[in-house]
């Protein structure tokens, strides 16, 4: 119940009113700062993807090459030049006498001489032996041997003296080796008259 004692009409109270509703408010960015930013956005991912191929593609990578040098060839050495002969030797002999063992059989001069090798090639040996007789020339008998490179030979001699009932080779040569103190008086020698192979 209202009781109105002559005064302004009373005010009654307003049903509340809610407030009408804001429309959004726009970024603050500028149109044209969006645009900048877009365009730096595509070139940045422009720069990505060719970075990205860059470094998937092998045959474009700056990794350092390796270069394989192949070693010289050594230079050719001529052929040594073949040897030059040196025929060279050194020799030993030793001698004796066989007497025959029947007083008609015959006796013996006998020798040896050892031929060694000491050049680089083989030797052809002319080889001399001698028995004196006193009173007369020595006998000599010859050989020729055949050396090869390194190697020793031996040249032996074999020489009939006859017998006592138609030589006197024997008692000649005691005869020459009473008169020189028993001396045995045999002698060799060795004569190089050629050469055979190659030089070593």
């Amino acid at each position: 119940m209202n009781i109105n004692y002559g005064g302004a009409a009373p005010t009654l109270p307003q049903p509340y009113q809610p407030p009408p509703p804001q429309k959004p408010r726009k970024s603050g960015m500028p149109k044209w700062a969006i645009v900048l930013v877009s365009a730096a956005a595509g070139v940045a991912a422009i720069i990505g993807v060719s970075v990205a191929a860059a470094g998937s593609n092998p045959t474009t990578a700056s990794a350092p090459k390796t270069t394989t040098t192949q070693p010289a060839a050594p230079a050719s050495t001529p052929p040594a030049e073949p040897a030059a002969p040196d025929p060279k030797g050194t020799y030993t002999g030793s001698g004796d006498y066989i007497l025959s063992p029947t007083l008609y059989g015959n006796s013996y001069l006998v020798g040896e001489v050892d031929m060694t090798n000491t050049g680089n090639i083989g030797l052809i040996v002319r080889v001399k032996f001698t028995w004196p007789q006193g009173g007369s020339p020595p006998i000599a008998a010859y050989k020729t041997i055949r050396v090869p490179y390194g190697q020793t030979r031996v040249a032996r001699f074999h020489v009939s003296a006859g017998n006592v009932s138609n030589s006197t080779v024997i008692d000649q040569l005691q005869a020459w080796q009473t008169g020189h103190n028993y001396q045995d008086g045999y002698t060799w020698t060795a004569k190089i008259t050629g050469t055979f192979g190659e030089a070593h």
